[in-house]
């Protein structure tokens, strides 16, 4: 099992559940919505012995559960490396780090999708039915043996 998956499905069986607002509480982490430029989804921060995220207060609820997986997948799997995260709208310029904590929410959001037929002209209607964003389906389909959805 993959290091991300391990966390993700660990996080989930301490503390019974998948959302990621609660379990930022059960783990002492803050977390608050405030107005951001809209190009910004949010941030996460290590301040005076506490990690606080900040989500874009305009999301949708789907992206505010994902920007806080994001953020919370920074957290616990790159705290040594930052004190800080920012997670933006652009894809430009994105880390292995970012795609860490990409797959992290997808695996954590989105449950396991095993013996159903998903093609290209599916994927769409999938994603609107789970109501989670396209390009975390895709993680979420690929990390799930579908590789076809890899190059998407």
């Amino acid at each position: 099992m993959h290091i991300i998956e391990q966390k993700s499905n660990k996080l989930v069986k301490e503390y019974n559940t998948n959302n990621p607002f609660l379990l930022c509480s059960y783990k002492n982490i803050l977390c608050l919505e405030q107005p951001l430029h809209e190009d910004i989804n949010g941030f996460a921060v290590f301040y005076d012995d506490v990690w606080v995220i900040t989500i874009n207060k305009d999301l949708s609820k789907s992206a505010k559960d994902f920007t806080c997986a994001h953020e919370l997948g920074h957290i616990l799997l790159h705290k040594e490396y930052s004190n800080i995260y920012l997670n933006t709208k652009s894809h430009i310029n994105r880390t292995d780090k970012d795609k860490d904590a990409d797959i992290f929410s997808a695996l954590l959001l989105i449950p396991k999708i095993t013996n159903i037929t998903v093609n290209y002209n599916n994927i769409n209607d999938l994603a609107c039915n789970l109501n989670v964003p396209l390009n975390f389906l895709k993680l979420r389909l690929t990390f799930d043996g579908y590789t076809e959805f890899s190059k998407l």
